[in-house]
């Protein structure tokens, strides 16, 4: 007897999120996951509803929080599972304990080292020679949970942030892969714990620092 779909609550922005959603719609894996509910932005939602026009899936926008809205949806929903790929917002707690926890965020950057934003131009401004595109179980604090897979990207001397970020997604997709086997074929999940109080958070604006205003002289 084939099992049933897995009923997943996906959030995600930017190229990432959409090649993922993409993904997961594909004959590869429409038959083992049920998106039944879609938190994104407006070019996303439109995108999915241009392409699935007869879809019964719940769209709910990501433009501002909407905990209780979602919190609700995984109700009616019963969601299985949350698969989060760069979403804007925090999940709380309460929504993670809806689905007993099981509950993914990719992070594209290593972790605890690179938190917060900005980590591709940190990584080649700190001479790293890989780059780490994570995915970890999800937790009350942001970038905390443990890690699930890691993918890496070699870094290459003439690198820009925009050329290394083009490279991650080929291992995004492949660490999301991983996730999805694993979740169908019902193996248990790896998880490595991340070490406490180590790691850095970059701020939005720490990239500031890096700008350079020398002012050539001819």
């Amino acid at each position: 007897m084939t099992p049933a779909p897995i009923r997943i609550m996906f959030l995600g922005n930017r190229r990432i999120a959409w090649d993922v959603l993409k993904l997961l719609l594909s004959d590869q894996y429409r038959s083992r996951f049920d998106v039944r509910a879609l938190v994104s932005d407006a070019s996303i939602l439109n995108a999915y509803q241009t392409l699935q026009p007869t879809s019964s899936t719940c769209v709910i926008s990501s433009d501002r929080r909407q905990s209780e809205i979602i919190h609700e949806t995984i109700r009616t929903e019963r969601i299985d599972v949350l698969i989060s790929i760069q979403y804007n917002w925090i999940i709380p707690g309460n929504i993670l304990d809806l689905v007993n926890r099981r509950a993914f965020n990719l992070h594209n950057a290593r972790l605890p080292d690179y938190k917060g934003y900005h980590s591709i131009t940190h990584a080649i401004a700190n001479h790293d020679t890989s780059y780490d595109t994570t995915i970890h179980w999800m937790a009350d604090a942001v970038d905390s949970g443990d890690i699930a897979y890691v993918e890496k990207t070699p870094i290459q001397a003439d690198d820009t942030a925009q050329s290394l970020y083009l490279r991650t997604i080929d291992a995004a997709m492949l660490a999301v892969r991983r996730l999805l086997d694993d979740l169908s074929s019902g193996v248990e999940l790896p998880r490595q714990a991340m070490p406490d109080g180590y790691g850095a958070f970059y701020a939005r604006t720490s990239v500031a620092s890096l700008a350079d205003v020398t002012e050539q002289v001819n």
